[in-house]
């Protein structure tokens, strides 16, 4: 008698599995791994052939990652082109924070969310 085995539950004991390079991926080991920094700097420590980081990327993750606290802002961005500098303060592993859309309903009556999709309302 057999049985059709799920190849996740057949995994073997040591072996790590390897997730595919993604640009959210690349960009959080490079903050990870440097001190203070600039967008640019990240967005040159995280291009590479096979997964292209742009330095407009670069800028929308760190500002994403310092909206939810997770960078802190050393030095503000000066309108004659000097960048803002930014240094993690927030390491939560290695797997990079990503902004997720969720989709719910809002209900302009009541002025709350009538349903959101996984979650309570």
């Amino acid at each position: 008698m057999t049985q059709d085995r799920n190849p996740k539950d057949t995994a073997v004991r040591g072996v790590r599995r390897v997730r595919a390079a993604t640009p959210q991926g690349n960009m959080w080991r490079a903050i990870r791994g440097l001190g203070a920094f600039t967008y640019r700097d990240v967005a040159m420590h995280a291009n590479t052939s096979s997964v292209p980081v742009s330095e407009g990327a670069a800028r929308d993750y760190c500002r994403m990652l310092a909206n939810a606290g997770y960078l802190r802002v050393e030095r503000k961005a000066q309108p004659k082109g000097r960048l803002a500098v930014y240094r993690l303060v927030r390491d939560t592993g290695p797997r990079p924070p990503r902004e997720k859309r969720v989709r719910a309903v809002w209900d302009d009556n009541r002025g709350e969310y009538a349903y959101i999709a996984g979650g309570v309302a």
